[in-house]
């Protein structure tokens, strides 16, 4: 129980929460991403907003099922402002700005002020390698994976960041992307293990 309670916990937020942007950038990505759900026909944007609510009660009966009614609370109050507050707009509260750099030109043309977009390619791109260096070297120490996991951690990391220092092609950074989705699912699993030692923390 304690081990699906740790998988919820970072990771219950993201369904909800992936769908709302959609939704809402649906003008955007029939210029950029037209291949995507709405703007392709594949589900309207009443059903998409259905789902998006669907999706968020049942995150909140999953709350209630595993005593995490504050942690949902926060995620439910973060969602809103980032959002619908105006928040995503910031460029330092971005996610590492990793997703920003297979927008660019979708980014420009909505006229927002992104990572890549305010600073040079190279500046942009070696200070996205050096945060998920940072990150891995940091969630490593903090928690002490097997050997064997913190390869494959630490293995993901540079073919990420590699990836965005390779090549400055858009399409590159879409491949690089999903890398960095990887990524950044080993490091929410990585606090499994001091769980499996019988740590607590």
């Amino acid at each position: 129980m304690e081990f699906m309670k740790t998988l919820y916990l970072f990771g219950k937020s993201d369904i909800p929460a992936a769908v709302l942007p959609t939704i809402d950038g649906v003008e955007e990505d029939r210029m950029a991403k037209p291949h995507r759900p709405l703007p392709s026909g594949m589900i309207s944007l009443e059903s998409a907003t259905i789902l998006y609510y669907v999706l968020f009660t049942l995150m909140w009966v999953a709350a209630l099922y595993t005593n995490t009614i504050p942690c949902t609370l926060t995620y439910s109050v973060a969602i809103l402002i980032y959002n619908e507050g105006g928040l995503a707009a910031v460029p330092v509260v971005k996610n590492g700005h990793a997703q920003d750099f297979r927008d660019r030109s979708a980014d420009a043309l909505m006229g927002r002020k992104t990572i890549p977009l305010l600073l040079s390619q190279p500046m942009a791109r070696w200070s996205l390698a050096a945060l998920i260096a940072a990150w891995t070297i940091g969630l490593i120490a903090l928690w002490q994976p097997p050997a064997v996991a913190s390869i494959v951690f630490a293995s993901l990391a540079l073919r990420c960041f590699g990836g965005y220092l390779w090549s400055y092609d858009e399409k590159d950074d879409y491949t690089s992307y999903c890398w960095y989705g990887f990524w950044l699912l080993a490091s929410n699993l990585l606090p499994i293990f001091p769980r499996l030692r019988g740590e607590i923390y």
